[in-house]
């Protein structure tokens, strides 16, 4: 019996096609797979345009303040002088007095250092305030050089410059109570300096912590003015003292480039994870550490923050250092500080304000950064800005009362023997004058408009509270 072949050609062919489509569909899978994670990366990349770097970083990180001029020399060796005082006083079971000084500068020296142990606790670090106070006479303050500072940097002694401007303030009160007010004025003038020594080239939180002392001594020198013992000589000295020293002051782009140098160092390197940790506030545990690390690089990270912060320093850089008078408006309420520049000054492929802050708030590392102290530091310098010039004008209304008995009718009046102009309101649009108004000769006010910048909203009540409203008097 003869078996007939049957034909397999179909058959083979259909099958061998099926297992073409099949492996090609796997393959394609597989590739779809591996490249979406780079697909989804250059999608949020693109979101952000490349633009060149807002400032020269290599050369700007260079900057180095040489040793002679520099008051951290000096501030270092007062930290450790005061932490010794305090290590002799655990050892030897004596409380800490820190916040006697505040209950000093509140009431009077007598008053607390003879109710407590205040004296002889001063006594014990009075070297270190007097080695703090030769840093104040230096011209200029390096904490950390910008090209070694990061976000985990420590800064111990910043935090110490609180004490000593507060020691300062309590030794000029000891010697206003003694009538010695010119060398009273010395110390007050020196916590003045200190101010803006405070984040001269450092970090926004050191320069809010200089903000903070330029309070203290804001308060320290309306007091010690008060006095009728201070003569006008004194009065015009002190003017000239603050003004000097304000020269010392960094322009609010100093800050924010060094902010910009500091994430960009702590972002760049290869622990870029616990940057984000630090700007976030979270703590990522170790067994999904890699799996945060692949998210955050899956949506374009640290990249995508790097570049954003570029646009944003971009924008700022426009503005912050004019004048409030001559500056663009901000741009919205979001959590970036951002302004309405000309659109046509616009570099090429700079963002503009709206699509910047759309920008800042797809990520969080870059929400963090861009709402983390800068914007607190624009009022913050504001209101040092406003509460210097009332100063300013307050002690030449002084002096006018000293030299005629009476407070000026205009402020005008303390030109040009006390003052070459009336001091400008920094936070003014318009760019007017400081506000005065005489209540008696014997009382006026003294005030700026403050941060929202809008005279129809002036209140001289919370001009007091928030620092730059003046009340002028005399003892």
């Amino acid at each position: 019996m003869t078996i007939q072949a049957v034909d397999a050609g179909p058959i083979a062919s259909e099958r061998s096609n099926s297992l073409w489509t099949i492996r090609t569909g796997i393959r394609l899978f597989i590739v779809l797979v591996v490249i979406s994670p780079l697909l989804m990366r250059m999608w949020f990349v693109s979101k952000v345009p490349y633009i060149d770097e807002p400032f020269d970083v290599e050369a700007f990180a260079k900057i180095e303040v040489p040793s002679e001029d520099n008051a951290f020399v000096h501030y270092r060796k007062a930290e450790r002088l005061f932490e010794a005082a305090r290590l002799a006083d655990i050892a030897n079971n004596e409380p800490d007095l820190t916040a006697q000084m505040v209950q000093v500068l509140e009431n009077s020296w007598e008053t607390v250092a003879e109710s407590t142990r205040l004296g002889k606790w001063f006594e014990a670090r009075r070297p270190a305030l007097e080695e703090w106070r030769r840093g104040t006479e230096l011209p200029n303050a390096q904490y950390h050089l910008i090209r070694d500072s990061h976000w985990e940097t420590l800064l111990p002694v910043t935090t110490a410059l609180r004490n000593f401007g507060q020691m300062a303030e309590c030794e000029a009160v000891r010697l206003e109570a003694l009538g010695d007010f010119s060398d009273a004025l010395k110390w007050h003038v020196a916590v003045m300096r200190c101010s803006f020594h405070s984040g001269k080239y450092g970090f926004a939180v050191e320069r809010l912590v200089g903000i903070s002392l330029n309070s203290v001594a804001c308060q320290g020198f309306n007091r010690w003015s008060e006095h009728r013992g201070v003569t006008a000589e004194l009065l015009r000295q002190a003017i000239h003292e603050i003004q000097r020293a304000e020269q010392m002051s960094a322009p609010i782009s100093q800050t924010l480039k060094i902010e910009y140098s500091l994430m960009r160092k702590s972002c760049g390197e290869s622990n870029w994870i616990r940057a984000i940790d630090l700007a976030t506030g979270t703590s990522a545990e170790e067994p999904i550490v890699s799996g945060l690390k692949a998210y955050y690089w899956l949506i374009g990270e640290p990249y995508y923050t790097q570049m954003v912060m570029r646009h944003l320093l971009g924008n700022q850089l426009t503005e912050v250092d004019k004048p409030i008078s001559e500056r663009h408006a901000y741009s919205g309420k979001g959590v970036a500080l951002l302004f309405n520049p000309d659109p046509e000054g616009l570099p090429r492929h700079q963002l503009g304000p709206a699509a910047i802050e759309q920008a800042v708030q797809r990520s969080k590392l870059a929400t963090a950064v861009a709402a983390g102290p800068l914007k607190d530091l624009e009022i913050a310098v504001q209101r040092q800005l406003a509460r210097t010039a009332s100063l300013i004008a307050a002690l030449a209304a002084q002096a006018y009362q000293r030299d005629h008995q009476e407070y000026p009718q205009q402020l005008d009046e303390v030109v040009p023997k006390y003052l070459d102009a009336v001091p400008v309101d920094p936070t003014d649009q318009l760019g007017k004058a400081v506000r005065y108004h005489r209540e008696s000769p014997e009382s006026a006010l003294i005030w700026c408009v403050g941060p929202d910048g809008k005279d129809e909203t002036v209140d001289p009540q919370l001009a007091r509270k928030l620092g730059f409203g003046i009340d002028l008097k005399s003892h």
